[in-house]
């Protein structure tokens, strides 16, 4: 017996030590890497074992085979690998990339061989392929041979002016040409702001459909596509590896528009010329990572790109000149001395995604793809002037939840060579695999009960990525509010949510900018985010993603719902104001004003203004960005582009375009008049309209919708009301105007009836068509009942602790901080509605917040529709309420304060 107990405390003994010193192992796929003696002795330090990878083993790696794959190398992996990467990013492995040639696959063309003549019209033929249901209101292209800029060659121009154009293709032969080393397909093309993307389908001689597409911008470019690049119409395996088109086998290309991935409301232009087929210098027939941005044009064609297409660098810009690098600020691992590094890759903030197109999609649940992004971003290494060249992002959301990728952006050799470089590296090894952390911060508030007040929740996910448990403090602060700090206990190699509450936002708490941290310690770790939320410097933010998004459109609009862009115009016009009265916030987000000045938004502003002015009817219409192809105007999205000119007027200091701004206004409030249903007209719709009469849409009282051609539509559901009634409420009420009486007669009428109507007020707009009332008025029943209103339809959807509601209805719903705003100057400030206002004001401005503008602006650069058409709106909608926050009336009329 005592020879067993012996034994037993002998193998302990022996083990124990093993245990202590055990190494663990990282897969290094790299030659100079693996070459390091100083690498693989600062990683054995922090208890990493080097194992080296070659290219025929890259094929298999398996999280048990390792947790962390250090990728660096001169040149591409095998493009087989990235499937196998893939999954194992999938399984919970990690990676850390070094240099930017690891994934390029980008095709070197030589030895081209010209396919078409366009000067020859027999030498392609133009085809209309049908699209069912059929799209209308387009128009015939004109379709003429052009000059080529600096050549003789000549090209092909498809264009339309007023309306886009069907789906329309040039066709030809590629027969004779097609060769198996002839993988790279060249062309010079354009397009305009419209049509700016081109589509690309090949048919084999088995008469199989193969489709990609290109991003075009405004003038003549050269253009090169991996045939590789072109998937199997209808592929729909995303994490399977789809066939490769034999570059032998192609029998003819076409080249045109694709209705299902561009707007089509508008005149379309795009030509092309010198189309060749060539060979590939690099000998690689892979695809590449310029599938990466195109998810939504491929699933509009019932086709799905496989997720396994990895490449962080992509659209990153590199640096061949020598560049001084300083660790970026806050980072977790420390300071390290300004090094000189020469060829750096600055690296982009995010994938900026080609937008989707379709109408409606912005309000859709499929195409809200955000907490797919959802991630926790830590920079590590800038350049001096704030450039990303080192980052890690650890995922809490899509195919690589919970997994870390790790960008250095810059060469094996710099990393092996520098020590302080190298330090980093091994850092960041070290916190992937031996720190617990966290991951994500999810800002919400409790749910009413009973009528108590709502109060802050956030919910923690922290991650533990060793094997043992984690025992530890988690705390939060917020400035202004006491500290919270609860224990936690993370199992091994799992993620915890923690809930963290607390009690009510205090009544003076600073909302327009508080600093905020929060720690989790561990007897052997300590991870820490801190930052300041600053209302006015994501306003700003806001700013530069709209006047950047309004040069990529000839006419003046943001995006094609001038409804949305029209309250980002208001906060712009107020905010230059405040600037001119209080210059010392130039001194402040220096950073954001070397990229935008004060002229530059006030350029941008007017230039919106000045549209509506030229573009408004005769009849007083005013365009919307949508539905212009079929020549509509709604009564509801003039009201709010009306009350935007109305309210703005304060602010523009030249009097002519001033008075024009308002002029728009009466105009359009004498064609909204012509849709109001009378007793007579309700009497008379019951009769030749009688499902809309049974709906309520034709009650009198309310509006007509509007108009698309020469069709009216003459009924209306209430908040077509809503959406005019602000605006009227200016006519009669506040501004100066001839015909003052005639518009306090119709705000009157509209007024008692609306009000006394007690219609919802849950939506976006109708609690602010509520206050305009309410600051106009001096009846006191009306004030009442607009204030029990409030209190019943208003303000408690608001208290049911709904996570993101701010992004319902495409962003329209971050409008309800403004309205809550009023309801706090105004009426009464209670701990409630302080709750909800955090929420949304973390949300717009906190960098860990995926759906702040920092984040949304570069990953939906141009608006179209879906999630950039939110991106959009977000921004502008958000805008405004910042600037009332920052400045209290600012948003509503000289005499409020």
């Amino acid at each position: 017996m005592l020879k067993h107990v012996y034994l037993a405390y002998l193998s302990m003994f022996i083990c124990f030590p093993l245990v202590l010193s055990a190494q663990e192992r990282i897969m290094v796929f790299g030659e100079i890497l693996n070459q390091s003696t100083a690498l693989k002795k600062e990683l054995a330090e922090k208890k990493m074992e080097v194992r080296n990878i070659t290219a025929d083993s890259l094929l298999n790696i398996s999280v048990d085979q390792g947790r962390l794959l250090l990728i660096g190398s001169d040149t591409p992996c095998p493009s087989e690998s990235r499937p196998t990467i893939s999954k194992y990013l999938a399984n919970g492995g990690n990676i850390i990339v070094v240099g930017s040639a690891s994934f390029d696959y980008r095709p070197e063309p030589v030895n081209p061989v010209v396919v078409v003549d366009f000067k020859n019209i027999d030498d392609y033929q133009i085809i209309e392929p049908p699209r069912t249901p059929r799209l209308a209101s387009m128009d015939k292209p004109t379709i003429q041979t052009v000059d080529l800029p600096n050549s003789t060659g000549k090209g092909l121009e498809f264009a339309t002016e007023k309306r886009g154009m069907r789906d329309i293709y040039a066709q030809f032969s590629i027969v004779k040409e097609a060769a198996p080393k002839r993988s790279v397909l060249t062309f010079k093309a354009k397009g305009n702001h419209y049509m700016d993307l081109l589509s690309l389908q090949i048919k084999d001689r088995d008469n199989k459909k193969w489709i990609t597409f290109v991003p075009l911008s405004l003038g003549w470019e050269d253009y090169t596509v991996s045939l590789a690049d072109f998937l199997p119409e209808g592929w729909h395996a995303t994490d399977m590896v789809y066939p490769l088109l034999d570059p032998s086998r192609i029998d003819s290309l076409a080249m045109g528009t694709n209705l299902m991935t561009v707007w089509r409301e508008k005149g379309m232009v795009f030509a092309i010329a010198d189309v060749s087929l060539c060979e590939n210098e690099t000998d690689i027939y892979a695809p590449t990572s310029a599938l990466s941005p195109l998810s939504l044009p491929f699933q509009e064609n019932e086709t799905i790109l496989p997720q396994w297409i990895i490449d962080p660098f992509f659209q990153s810009m590199s640096i061949k000149d020598a560049v001084h690098i300083i660790s970026a600020k806050g980072s977790p691992f420390g300071e390290i001395a300004q090094q000189t590094v020469q060829d750096v890759t600055i690296l982009a903030n995010t994938l900026a995604e080609f937008p989707g197109s379709l109408n409606g999609t912005d309000t859709k649940s499929t195409y809200d793809h955000r907490m797919d992004r959802e991630k926790r971003i830590i920079p590590l290494l800038t350049t001096d002037d704030g450039n990303i060249v080192a980052r890690l992002d650890i995922h809490a959301g899509g195919p690589y939840k919970h997994s870390s990728i790790a960008v250095f952006g810059f060469s094996p050799q710099s990393i092996v060579a520098q020590p302080q470089l190298r330090n980093t590296l091994v850092g960041v090894a070290d916190y992937i695999l031996h720190t617990p952390r966290v991951l994500k911060t999810t800002i919400n508030t409790t749910i009413q009960k009973n009528k108590e007040s709502v109060v802050p929740k956030f919910v923690i996910t922290l991650q533990n990525p060793t094997a043992k448990t984690a025992k530890g403090k988690l705390s939060l602060h917020i400035e202004g509010i006491p500290q919270k700090k609860v224990d936690v206990e993370i199992s091994p190699g799992e993620t915890l949510d923690r809930i963290i509450q607390f009690g009510e936002v205090p009544t003076g708490f600073s909302f327009q900018q508080f600093d905020w941290s929060i720690e989790l310690e561990t007897p052997d770790s300590h991870d820490r985010i801190n930052e300041t939320v600053d209302v006015e410097r994501s306003m700003l933010q806001a700013f530069i993603h709209l006047v950047n998004a309004q040069k990529k459109y000839p006419d003046g609009r943001y995006s094609h719902h001038y409804f949305g862009d029209a309250y980002g115009v208001r906060a712009m016009l107020a905010y230059l104001d405040f600037l001119e009265r209080n210059p010392e916030h130039l001194a402040k987000n220096t950073d954001l004003w070397a990229k935008i000045s004060p002229n530059d938004i006030l350029e941008s502003a007017i230039r919106f203004c000045d549209m509506l002015v030229e573009r408004q009817q005769p009849s007083g219409a005013l365009p919307m960005g949508y539905s212009e192809h079929a020549c509509g105007y709604n009564v509801a999205d003039g009201g709010q582009m009306a009350l935007a000119l109305f309210q703005l007027s304060r602010y523009v200091k030249d009097e002519m375009k001033r008075k024009a701004y308002l002029d728009v206004c009466y105009r359009f409030l004498d064609w909204a008049e012509t849709f109001y249903i009378s007793e007579t007209k309700s009497d008379s719709l019951k009769v030749s309209i009688p499902e809309e009469y049974t709906k309520g849409n034709a009650a009198a009282g309310l509006y007509g919708l509007g108009q698309a051609g020469r069709s009216r539509q003459e009924t209306g559901p209430s908040w077509v009301l809503a959406d005019i009634l602000a605006a009227q409420v200016y006519a009669a009420y506040i501004d100066d105007h001839p015909n003052n009486e005639l518009y306090q007669k119709i705000a009157d009428r509209n007024v008692k009836f609306y009000i006394n109507a007690r219609y919802s007020a849950a939506g976006y707009y109708q609690a602010e068509a509520l206050f305009w009332v309410w600051l106009t008025t001096n009846d006191k029943t009306i004030k009442k009942t607009i204030r029990e209103n409030l209190d019943l339809s208003f303000l408690p959807p608001l208290y049911q602790g709904k996570l993101n509601d701010m992004y319902d209805l495409g962003s329209r719903s971050t409008l309800r901080a403004l309205p809550l705003l009023y309801y706090q100057q105004f009426i009464r400030n209670t701990a409630s509605n302080r709750a909800v206002l955090l929420k949304y004001i973390w949300s717009f401005g906190a960098n860990t917040s995926m759906s702040a503008m920092g984040f949304l602006s570069p990953t939906f650069p141009k608006p179209v529709h879906g999630e950039s058409l939110a991106a959009a709106k977000y921004a502008a909608l958000s805008a405004l309420w910042s600037m009332e926050l920052l400045e209290t009336g600012s948003t509503l009329y000289p005499r409020v304060k």
